[in-house]
């Protein structure tokens, strides 16, 4: 495959790449030269240099830690305490928003639905709504998503970079925006984020973490807790 990105390297020349071709984006590992594919063990290191590939699995308790943080906000307001509450990082959150309005009849469905609609949850955000310039100049997908550079400002202008027309970008970025039809972007998604009804408005989750929980773009998002059965069930007219 080709070389996609390369990450920051410690002073033994360590990268971490994603490579593409005619296979999925796969994680790579780079050292003094010499590349291999990396295998995660147990704990999500790999099993020959130790460096941390893969987030540790997360266990349902961990995932419904959402849950708690909701029940958190509903005892505010029983309170009487109005707060805003600002949640990053997993476009599910709007999903389970509407799907609870919608179980218990409040009017804002419909707005959130328009607003959910709208924003596109991940399907506008890493590389393709968002991206990040390091203090270096290099251009990331995200701020998170450090071990992909897409380019340098120091060298090419950002809307060049933005735009797929220079640097690592031109051929990187066209592969994680895919098409502007989610329907043809979820054909590409394995797992849970593949077959979920919900996928035009959040975007398949944070591809980030797909990407780095799977070894590949393509992965589904470990962090979404919704269950089976709201990952099933469309959606009922919404007046």
């Amino acid at each position: 495959g080709r070389a996609l990105g390369n990450g920051v390297g410690d002073r033994q020349h360590r990268h971490v790449r994603l490579v593409g071709g005619d296979e999925p984006l796969q994680l790579r590992h780079i050292q003094n030269g010499r590349t291999r594919h990396l295998r995660a063990d147990e704990a999500g290191r790999d099993v020959k240099s130790g460096l941390q590939i893969k987030p540790r699995v997360v266990e349902p308790e961990i995932l419904h830690q959402r849950m708690a943080q909701i029940a958190r906000v509903e005892e505010w307001k029983a309170e009487g305490k109005n707060r805003e509450v600002l949640t990053v990082t997993q476009p599910a959150d709007g999903i389970y928003l509407l799907l609870r309005q919608l179980r218990e009849g409040s009017p804002l469905a419909k707005e959130t639905l328009g607003l959910l609609q709208w924003n596109g949850g991940g399907a506008n955000s890493s590389g393709r709504g968002i991206a990040n310039i390091d203090t270096q100049g290099a251009v990331h997908p995200d701020q998170f998503w450090q071990s992909v550079t897409l380019g340098n400002v120091k060298s090419d202008r950002f809307s060049d970079l933005w735009d797929a027309r220079a640097g690592a970008a031109a051929e990187m970025l066209p592969e994680l925006r895919g098409s502007d039809d989610p329907l043809e972007r979820q054909k590409k998604i394995e797992g849970r984020c593949g077959r979920c009804v919900h996928f035009a408005l959040c975007g398949g989750g944070f591809r980030t973490r797909a990407a780095f929980a799977n070894g590949h773009w393509y992965g589904s998002d470990p962090g979404c807790y919704l269950t089976e059965e709201e990952i099933s069930t469309p959606l009922p007219e919404i007046k």
